[in-house]
């Protein structure tokens, strides 16, 4: 599979890519955080291996949600065309096993606010 691919939040690596199915492991640094964005084709479900993330998720109507803390071992389904966003406000990386779902699971499938 891919390797390592590095980013200002920390870094992924896709375990899985096949038949509209993308498995990735992501590592998200201390104090750092993701964009805002959505997904026109795919879903997201997102399990924390280790650590603890802060979520913040924006209905499609606009409503934006109380963000919410996932400890180790929690996990959340993100729906296509939902705005969300990852954070590690905390002292140590936030591990994530995210599982996209959907038409297209390309990193071109991505709206950021």
């Amino acid at each position: 599979m891919e390797s390592v691919v590095i980013r200002e939040w920390g870094y992924y690596q896709v375990l899985y890519d096949a038949n509209g199915t993308k498995v990735k492991e992501l590592t998200i640094r201390p104090g750092a955080s993701l964009s805002m964005q959505r997904h026109d084709f795919r879903a997201e479900y997102w399990h924390v291996v280790d650590g603890c993330a802060v979520v913040n998720t924006m209905m499609k109507s606009g409503y934006k949600m109380p963000p919410q803390t996932l400890h180790k071992h929690q996990y959340m389904d993100i729906l296509k065309g939902e705005w969300h966003q990852l954070t590690n406000p905390f002292d140590i990386p936030c591990v994530i096993i995210e599982i996209q779902y959907g038409d297209k699971c390309v990193e071109e499938d991505i709206e950021r606010k």
